[in-house]
């Protein structure tokens, strides 16, 4: 079995428990449960949040070799229970596409100056309003840009290692994000706390993307071609959680 990636890994040694965060999975509201779970000062600003320097939870990726190389012999061990969000996965990827792409508007952001160009450059295209889903998924299939790597659309089942087959060990659990009650209220009672799991708006009001009510309108037949290529394995996970 693969370790799941070490940067979104948040290992509580002392508990043999590895919280994997995934982007788009309410992460933000997860890392500022974690936040006070641990008894850290939790940052003022969104940004902030994601940040390791300004919010130093216990990734393994932030760990020193050692470290990281044990928590990997124990993964592979079953020695340590990993507990993961996972989101529906047509949802997931349409948040990251109308927030990261589509109505994304920090014009000095790595999405702006790195991301969207690539895609543009792919497609041949001028405009941003033109980067429809269907070519976001289609740089996804096919081109050969890094960025078409970055975290917030790489399947879950990458970040979770299980791309192989998308079976996890026994001793880890998942929930889906209709089953975020549940998750919080395990959490509390592994960690010893009575903390309520913040809201997406926690730090101040955000735009959500609405991406739940948009999904059967937003993908086109070859849309929702390229997306069960791309994300067989997440699929299969995800239906097997449910």
């Amino acid at each position: 079995m693969r370790p799941p990636s070490l940067e979104h890994s948040i290992w509580i040694k002392e508990l043999d428990l590895a919280f994997v965060y995934i982007p788009k999975v309410a992460c933000t509201s997860w890392k500022i449960y974690f936040s006070r779970a641990l008894g850290l000062e939790t940052p003022k600003s969104y940004a902030d949040i994601h940040s390791g320097q300004q919010l130093p939870l216990p990734y393994v990726s932030g760990m020193d070799s050692d470290q990281q190389q044990i928590f990997i012999n124990k993964i592979r061990a079953g020695c340590i229970e990993v507990v993961s969000i996972l989101r529906e996965p047509r949802e997931r990827i349409l948040s990251a596409y109308i927030d990261k792409i589509y109505n994304h508007s920090n014009p000095n952001s790595y999405f702006s100056l790195a991301v969207i160009p690539s895609v543009k450059e792919y497609a041949k295209l001028q405009g941003r309003k033109e980067l429809s889903l269907e070519l976001f998924l289609d740089w996804l299939a096919e081109s050969n840009s890094p960025h078409s790597k970055n975290d917030h659309w790489l399947p879950m089942s990458c970040l979770l290692g299980l791309a192989e087959d998308g079976k996890p060990s026994d001793s880890w659990k998942f929930w889906t994000m209709l089953q975020m009650h549940q998750a919080h209220q395990y959490l509390n009672q592994r960690l010893g706390v009575s903390i309520l799991l913040p809201t997406n708006q926690e730090l101040g009001s955000r735009k959500s993307t609405e991406s739940h009510s948009k999904v059967d309108s937003a993908f086109s037949a070859d849309a929702q071609r390229h997306f069960e290529t791309l994300y067989r394995h997440d699929i299969l996970l995800y239906n097997n959680v449910q």
